[in-house]
């Protein structure tokens, strides 16, 4: 699970985080259930430093209204509403919070001595030129969640190199690395993304695979799944000599023709995950339900098979590059049957010999047509 703590800069260009890379960092993260932080610093951080541009525009808008009224043009423009736009933006973090897009952090009043004793010894992210007590609270407020949640792949995203960075720019400064050494720090988010590209697959994949139903007929689009029954045919068409072990009055076979089939069980053996090859291999067994017509010289053979097999399948994992959303893909599909067991009806027409036999209970006559299988073997 990936957890992603920001620094009010990583904001401010976009406070909704409505659009844009922000959009796309709440939308992958919240996709493989991870986890977007920031303190209530940043909070209260983003909202006034938004309140603060909305009353420099507004104070543009009065210096060019009072420019224009020197003329002779007649125009008016109106200023924004300060606090109904401050309110709109209080509401987007709400609803952020209330959906699970972000985690807001509560700033540990205790820290204060801590931060104080950093201040005076010039302990990162304090330095010789200024004090950043607001870059410490944010900063340990977010060690104290990852060190006492136990929390892994951590990833602090900043642009601010000189307080947070070591002198090489791309690590983090040795004084912060001896607070905890789960942070990875990035100084934006396209690099993020970059870098980090493998660990959204992965849990994009794990999630994939997690909420993914793997029913057999549901695994395969119409094609693969006629496939199957050709090759479920061919099986039978090959080894008809099978059918005599069951059918002892079976002479040379002219046709064999499928009727229908039913998947009666089927049981998921595994489902492998292989992020470099971006697959997910399945492996199962199916138990199925097959009408065949056996048609010879002068008479047709209405035989029901139970056949047994195991079956091997792979679903490529794509991502559609439009909606940003993964889906699995048909790639390969093979089955091997273990075992076969045929019964000879006394009727031509299996549909009509089953419901006459079980018209009373037609709710439960799928069900009924298995327990006739199992009971009803002519040898």
């Amino acid at each position: 699970m990936l957890n992603v703590f920001l620094d009010s800069n990583i904001i401010y260009n976009n406070p909704f985080m409505d659009s844009g890379i922000n959009k796309r960092l709440l939308d992958k993260i919240k996709q493989i259930n991870g986890h977007v932080y920031i303190t209530d610093i940043i909070y209260k951080e983003v909202i006034h430093n938004y309140v603060k541009k909305l009353e420099e525009l507004n104070s543009d808008i009065d210096q060019l209204q009072t420019k224009i009224n020197r003329t002779n043009i007649e125009m008016s423009f109106k200023n924004i509403d300060v606090i109904a736009e401050q309110k709109k933006l209080e509401s987007r973090f709400n609803e952020l919070v209330e959906h699970n897009y972000i985690t807001i952090l509560n700033t540990d009043s205790n820290l204060l001595n801590e931060v104080i004793e950093r201040a005076i010894k010039k302990i990162k992210p304090f330095s010789e030129n200024k004090e950043e007590f607001r870059d410490c609270l944010i900063w340990l407020t977010y060690v104290h969640k990852s060190e006492s949640d136990n929390l892994k792949n951590c990833f602090f995203i900043t642009n601010n190199t000189s307080d947070f960075f070591a002198k090489d720019k791309t690590s983090l400064h040795p004084d912060l690395l001896e607070d905890s050494k789960r942070f990875t720090i990035y100084k934006g988010l396209i690099e993020f993304f970059n870098l980090k590209q493998q660990l959204f697959d992965l849990g994009n994949f794990k999630n994939l695979k997690e909420n993914f139903t793997f029913k057999f007929n549901d695994l395969y689009s119409d094609v693969m799944i006629k496939k199957f029954e050709y090759e479920l045919e061919e099986y039978i068409n090959k080894n008809n000599n099978l059918l005599s072990k069951y059918i002892f009055d079976l002479s040379e076979t002219t046709d064999i023709k499928f009727e229908s089939y039913d998947i009666r069980d089927e049981n998921i053996i595994s489902t492998d995950l292989n992020i470099e090859s971006k697959t997910i291999d399945i492996t199962g067994d199916l138990n199925i339900y097959l009408e065949v017509s056996i048609k010879r010289v002068n008479e047709t053979i209405c035989t029901v098979m139970n056949i047994n097999a195991k079956f091997y399948c792979v679903k490529e994992i794509k991502i559609d590059q439009n909606t940003d959303e993964y889906f699995l893909e048909d790639d390969f599909l093979e089955f091997n049957i273990e075992d076969l067991d045929c019964t000879k009806l006394r009727s031509d027409d299996i549909d009509s010999y089953m419901y006459e036999n079980y018209a009373d209970a037609e709710s439960n006559a799928e069900a009924e047509r298995m327990d006739a299988l199992e009971n009803y073997y002519l040898h």
